[in-house]
């Protein structure tokens, strides 16, 4: 079995000035999370599989970067605070782990897979969340620490205006709540690791402006993260609540099940779901057959893969720039 890692850096209205730092940072998420296949076991004792320690640890490069809404990157709420979701799947025992509403952590995803390694619970959000990540000795940072200065003037720019996405040039993560319009800027990874494994995890700070307390399809398994051995390992970006009343992971799982190719299966839930209930997005996946589907239907997905010792990445349609890994 060879294996694959595919990352996503968002999906929307993605500006020029954004692309080159992103298709940086997935380059490098996807060669840490496929250095940690290559070495084809478990480093971490904590981990079910290889799969699930690599796209942990390729989420968390992502989340370190400013260029992408997770982590240090992350929007801010109505507030102008940071509160953070992330979820994890693996595909053998189907283990599930998601916090919501975090806060004051440097690495969200680190949470959500002490959540699915080392309790009994699947979700914990909120004041919850910040507990148990203290019960497993995770650092606590200051909330200041983790504001960017794109994330301050993104939130300056949507109190300010009407139509914050007439600003296109750097308006890409800063979407106006409740509007189709805007980028939704969750980074994910999925992979297959040479054991036949598959993981899938997915990480964000949600939208510019949100209601505090709102937690989006991100954490939640089948809309936002889902992994499965006998179908794919599948992580979404778009706008939280269509994806989270369509579950849009599972609907995509579903059709893989069914025997539809990776990019139509994608396709096909995309299109249910902005045909009942509108929106954007994309996603990523990866089946145990290592069948590799990348699709969106917003204007911009930043996506990069390996396998076969080979790096692809991109963020327009067409595009594909090809490098060794």
């Amino acid at each position: 079995m060879k294996p694959v890692i595919v990352v996503h850096g968002g999906a929307g209205e993605i500006s020029d000035s954004r692309v080159q730092p992103k298709l940086d940072g997935m380059r490098k998420a996807v060669r840490e999370g496929y250095r940690i296949l290559q070495q084809n076991q478990i480093l971490d004792a904590d981990f079910p599989s290889v799969a699930a320690e690599a796209v942990t640890a390729a989420v968390r490069v992502l989340e370190d970067l400013e260029a992408f809404n997770a982590g240090y990157g992350s929007v801010l709420t109505e507030d102008g605070e940071v509160e953070m979701d992330a979820g994890i799947m693996e595909g053998k025992n189907l283990a599930y782990g998601a916090v919501g509403g975090i806060v004051k952590v440097k690495n969200a995803i680190d949470v959500a897979a002490k959540v699915m390694n080392k309790s009994e619970h699947c979700f914990f959000a909120g004041a919850g969340a910040n507990r148990f990540a203290e019960s497993q000795h995770v650092p606590e940072v200051s909330g200041e620490s983790l504001k960017s200065p794109f994330a301050i003037r993104a939130l300056e720019r949507f109190r300010n205006s009407e139509n914050i996405t007439n600003e296109i040039d750097d308006a890409d993560e800063a979407p106006i709540v409740g509007k189709k319009e805007g980028s939704r800027g969750t980074v994910g990874a999925v992979a297959l690791d040479a054991h036949g494994h598959l993981a899938a995890a997915t990480s964000t700070g949600g939208l510019t402006g949100k209601l505090v307390g709102r937690i989006g399809d991100t954490p939640v398994i089948g809309a936002g993260v889902y992994a499965d051995n006998d179908s794919a390992a599948i992580s979404t970006t778009g706008l939280g609540e269509s994806f989270l009343r369509a579950l849009v992971a599972r609907r995509i799982s579903e059709h893989v099940e069914k025997g539809e190719k990776s990019n139509v299966a994608i396709k096909r839930a995309l299109d249910f779901m902005e045909q009942r209930v509108g929106g954007d997005g994309g996603a990523v996946l990866v089946t145990q057959s290592g069948d590799i589907g990348i699709e969106w239907n917003s204007t911009r997905m930043g996506w990069a893969y390996a396998c076969n010792g080979r790096l692809h990445s991109g963020c327009n349609r067409h595009e594909d720039f090809d490098e060794s890994i």
